[in-house]
């Protein structure tokens, strides 16, 4: 999934949101787009390790990078922590920033707390002050209706819009990906 994460630098809350009660307030003038730059690289340098982990390849061998050519390496299930397979910061002008993450197995808590913890390590504070989901699989903002468009009408027209976007060589491919693991993992048990 994408997403387009909006933060604030200077203020810390309760729950990371900015609907939270204030708890500390701090100077982020120190604060620049380089900094910032290299925090994320690192952040997305650690995820992109653990991605080989969850997903039952060691990093270094052949198979990791035959895994890696096909695409994304998902994990082997969803019970893994969150993984972040991309971070880059898509505006900033302080206090405020926004940050385009791809992730997977994520949630809006975990991604309001890296948020605060960017902020943190950036030796000031930030709390997360909007989170927008731009793509969902194959579903971008151009597959969703809008809540007055949630008529029988509407839902059919869009049901035909989407369809492209679920062929079978898409779907296939995934579950190819999926079964591969699985042999994998039977092969090593």
């Amino acid at each position: 999934m994408v997403y387009h994460v909006k933060g604030e630098f200077g203020t810390a809350t309760d729950d990371f949101f900015s609907t939270g009660r204030i708890l500390e307030r701090s100077t982020y003038k120190h604060v620049s787009l380089p900094k910032l730059d290299r925090l994320i690289s690192a952040v997305q340098s650690g995820h992109q390790r653990q991605q080989f982990f969850y997903a039952g390849l060691d990093e270094d061998s052949e198979e990791a990078y035959e895994a890696a050519c096909e695409g994304l390496i998902r994990p082997m299930d969803d019970k893994t922590p969150p993984i972040l397979y991309s971070i880059k910061c898509i505006d900033f002008q302080p206090p405020t920033f926004t940050l385009e993450i791809h992730a997977i197995n994520e949630y809006c808590t975990y991604l309001a707390k890296l948020i605060h913890e960017i902020g943190l390590e950036l030796k000031t504070n930030a709390i997360c002050k909007q989170i927008r989901r731009i793509r969902h699989g194959y579903f971008t903002l151009d597959h969703a209706l809008l809540q007055k468009h949630w008529t029988a009408e509407h839902i059919l027209n869009n049901i035909d819009f989407c369809k492209p976007s679920v062929k079978r060589e898409n779907l296939g491919r995934i579950r190819l990906m999926r079964r591969r693991k699985i042999e994998n993992n039977l092969l090593e048990a």
